[in-house]
């Protein structure tokens, strides 16, 4: 992890003028002494933002958010300390020296392999004859050379190996093959992997590019889209495009707005829906939902409106509410998607149907539900059964009760029948649990917790204390693992409380934050052992609880995949599996690379 020295971090923050940072952001109008404008971390009409050139720091009386330039662009570009070190160094430049530096060199390379690949494809789409073609397809699409750029949107070449040719000036082509820009035939002849296709980055929160999505231009057999295969940095089923540019958009509306295609997002955001994301052609992963509860807990789903739109909106909906996110659904009509909407009716019609016309959660299941049919006996039974588990599954007593009367009504039929098919469903749902109690008691989570997780709980305690470069690191992979409840997880929980105040966490700025009790625990923490503080221990300390968290989650996943086939939902069946195996193959894969290195040794 990088260190800085305090002789570049107070240089930096003598270049870095308040205003001149903040006014890159936001539009500053002078107050008297010090100026303001329209806070870009909470939404308001009211200027209640203001910035002190004198005292060089920023404050907002409305959401309190305040501090000095570093803090200023950690908040509105989420990013750590160091990273806003180096934002701030690369403006006003100033090279920055590193102490006791232990880079991931792999990881930066492909950063930079697939900065110049971005380039290079953005190159060909706007300034090239061969991305002609290309160029006059997005045209088409009602985007100008401004948007295309303002997206790093390009072309990649229809000839084998052109792009392979511009990056062997300065890589090798392992490199680019682990990249995932370029594959060897059976020849031995190496080819760019994507041709004759619109390139679309995918960058992370902080604007690194992590990997690409390809269009096809012409309507042959052809995959339309093909996306980077999983590397280093690049998982599919983890990032989310265009986070990057709607994060400070998501701040200030604290919103998301979730979407299907690129095609959707970039249009949105053109409309003025900035905070637009999507997946890549994929349904929604538990993964990419955490991102977004990272971030805010306010989710729109705005999917196309035909029934597959329909459908996956359910899915999207379903992963979300497992992380008890609010979501509301903004749905299109005429089959339209929101590409097709906006270019049929217009920006402004969008934003207002965005903004106005959002449908509640429970209504839209409700309606999926009904527009199945009830004509006959059967699709009335199936709707009920259908609508009995959704409302047991997420809904309050309250809930409950609307829209059990709304169906009685819906259906012709006295609200007292339905209710007591609803206690008798509740009742069945409870005799299922006890009957299947001893099987499911077979795969429930160990209640012990082991020496071995103690341990590595203790000593993440002691790193998180030792230095703001180890809290970085473990907060990087906090949403990997959890801390057992207990002394231990409130000890934890307090010190990263304190760290979001302040950059010093001590034993004695502790004392009053917690128990006496458990502030005598923590002391006995710290004073248990000595130890020999290194980067590759935390982080081997965070993968034993990482494995720990994965073996509980895999467990209680199984038990879920019991029940799903009981209620022989077959459906739900498979999209657990999936994403059992996948936590499978996760916990699989660091346990090898935990072999590797103990062999290694």
């Amino acid at each position: 992890m990088a260190r800085i020295s305090q002789n570049k971090i107070d240089e930096i923050n003598q270049a870095a003028d308040i205003v001149d940072v903040v006014s890159e952001f936001v539009s500053l109008q002078p107050a008297g002494k010090s100026m303001k404008g329209l806070c870009p971390f909470h939404s308001e009409k009211t200027p209640s933002f203001f910035v002190d050139k004198e005292k060089q720091i920023f404050n907002c009386f409305g959401c309190h958010k305040k501090g000095g330039a570093i803090k200023f662009i950690q908040e509105y570009k989420h990013l750590n300390f160091v990273e806003a070190l180096k934002f701030l160094a690369d403006k006003y430049n100033i090279d920055l020296e590193y102490t006791n530096i232990q880079k991931n060199e792999s990881f930066e390379k492909l950063y930079k392999i697939n900065k110049t690949a971005k380039d290079f494809y953005n190159l060909n789409l706007l300034n090239l004859d061969s991305g002609k073609i290309a160029l006059d397809y997005l045209e088409k699409r009602n985007l100008d050379k401004h948007s295309l750029n303002e997206f790093d949107i390009g072309y990649a070449p229809g000839k084998n190996n052109q792009l392979m040719k511009h990056l062997l000036e300065n890589y090798q082509e392992y490199e680019l093959v682990e990249a995932g820009l370029i594959n060897k035939s059976n020849d031995g002849d190496y080819y760019d992997v994507f041709r004759d296709r619109i390139m679309f980055p995918i960058h992370d929160e902080y604007g690194k590019v992590l990997g690409f999505s390809g269009r096809i231009l012409n309507g042959d057999n052809k995959a339309k889209y093909v996306n980077s295969k999983t590397t280093k940095i690049f998982n599919k089923g983890e990032v989310l495009y265009n986070l990057n540019k709607a994060l400070p958009h998501i701040n200030q509306k604290n919103r998301i707005v979730l979407m299907e295609g690129f095609f959707d997002v970039i249009q949105a955001s053109l409309a003025g829906i900035e905070e637009s994301v999507c997946t890549m052609g994929t349904e929604l992963t538990y993964e990419q939902a955490r991102k977004i509860k990272k971030y805010t807990d306010q989710v729109i789903i705005c999917y196309d409106g035909d029934k597959a739109g329909k459908e996956a909106t359910y899915k999207a909906l379903s992963t979300l509410e497992k992380l008890n996110l609010e979501v509301q659904i903004a749905l299109l009509p005429d089959n339209l998607d929101p590409d097709e909407y906006i270019k049929e009716h217009s920006q402004a019609l969008f934003r207002n149907h965005i903004n106005q016309n959002l449908i509640d959660k429970y209504d839209f299941v409700y309606e999926m539900i009904i527009e199945k049919g009830l004509k006959t006996s059967s699709e009335i039974e199936k709707a009920k059964n259908s609508l009995f588990k959704f409302l047991a599954a997420s809904a309050s007593k309250t809930i409950t009760t609307i829209y059990l009367q709304k169906f009685s009504e819906q259906i012709n039929m006295d609200i007292e029948v339905i209710n007591q098919d609803y206690n008798k469903f509740l009742f069945n749902q409870r005799k299922f649990t006890q009957i299947d109690k001893t099987k499911r008691t077979i795969v429930k989570p160990k209640s012990t917790v082991t020496k071995n997780i103690i341990k590595a709980e203790e000593k993440i305690i002691s790193y998180y204390l030792k230095s703001e470069d180890y809290r970085e690191i473990i907060d990087d992979e906090l949403f990997n693992f959890r801390f057992t409840k207990g002394f231990r997880y409130q000890i934890f929980a307090t010190l990263r409380e304190l760290s979001k105040t302040t950059s010093e966490v001590a034993l004695y700025n502790l004392k009053t934050n917690l128990s006496e009790n458990i502030h005598e625990e923590l002391e006995k923490i710290i004073l248990r052992e000595n130890y020999n503080y290194s980067e590759q221990e935390l982080r081997d300390l965070i993968d034993t609880l990482i494995l720990e968290t994965l073996r509980q989650d895999i467990v209680a996943m199984r038990e879920e995949l019991c029940s799903l086939i009981a209620e022989n939902n077959l459906d739900g069946f498979r999209a657990k599996d999936v994403e059992l195996r996948n936590k499978r193959k996760t916990y699989e894969e660091i346990r090898r690379r935990r072999n590797d290195k103990k062999r290694d040794i």
